[in-house]
């Protein structure tokens, strides 16, 4: 199926602004039924935090580890940062009563460049993942108490990545900004929803290469605000989707 027709059979609401840039409703129940947001089997989990440990689900090539990081202007992450030799670890109390939930806490400094953030690699080593095969990402999301709502989900791929070799302002990753609320809420991310942000990173290409993933990741960027971040159960979606949202522009200028 290609990108244009997948893209379509998006929700009606957002079907008929495509070319300006439609966002879908990332917690409409109604992605579930679309190619892109449709439940894969078990071997579509990324990870669900459930062994508790660092490490994503091994299955499907996938197995990189997660991480936290945090700009040098005087944001604080914890878990600290593995810049700084942190190793991430997983909190008690996750989505639908589950053991374990990745959390981040911490706050954003007010310089002008500020930024904390947490995420897992694709694979291990480090490198491009091939992720064609699936149509987007959920996960269930929520935020603490008195803490900013803004995180923005982003996947770093060959174009925006420093280890794809192609970026020359690098950074500016395909992603999507999300307001949290204090309860539990699934999202479901078709990757055709990912956008770049605009006015800054070079290339920019027509969207994200699903075919070389790096990474998942959860990054705040709110000056002066104090944060908590919890995220669970983040799995692909989409598998009747294969074909996915690929063309030879994915790394042009």
């Amino acid at each position: 199926m290609t990108y244009a027709i997948r893209s379509a059979l998006l929700p009606i609401a957002c079907s008929a602004i495509l070319t300006a840039g439609c966002r879908p409703n990332l917690t409409d129940p109604g992605l579930k039924d679309t190619p892109e947001g449709s439940a894969c089997p078990a071997s579509g989990m990324f990870d669900d935090g459930e062994d508790n440990n660092n490490q994503v689900l091994v299955q499907e090539g996938r197995g990189g580890y997660w991480y936290t990081y945090v700009d040098s202007e005087g944001s604080t992450v914890d878990p600290p940062a593995g810049a700084t030799g942190g190793i991430f670890s997983f909190a008690q109390g996750g989505v639908n009563g589950s053991a374990y939930a990745a959390r981040m806490k911490g706050s954003i400094a007010k310089a002008n460049v500020v930024f904390a953030g947490m995420g897992a690699n694709m694979a291990d080593p480090k490198g491009p993942y091939d992720a064609s095969k699936y149509g987007g990402i959920s996960f269930w999301a929520k935020r603490g108490a008195n803490t900013t709502p803004k995180v923005r989900f982003k996947m770093p791929d060959i174009a925006t990545d420093p280890d794809g070799t192609v970026c020359s302002a690098c950074y500016n990753d395909f992603g999507i900004d999300l307001k949290l609320s204090e309860q539990w809420t699934q999202y479901i991310v078709p990757f055709r929803a990912l956008k770049q942000e605009r006015g800054w990173g070079s290339p920019h290409p027509g969207h994200v290469d699903p075919q070389a993933l790096f990474a998942a990741q959860f990054q705040v960027n709110d000056k002066g605000q104090h944060y908590d971040i919890w995220v669970d159960d983040l799995a692909f979606t989409g598998c009747s989707a294969a074909g996915g949202v690929t063309d030879s522009s994915a790394t042009k200028h």
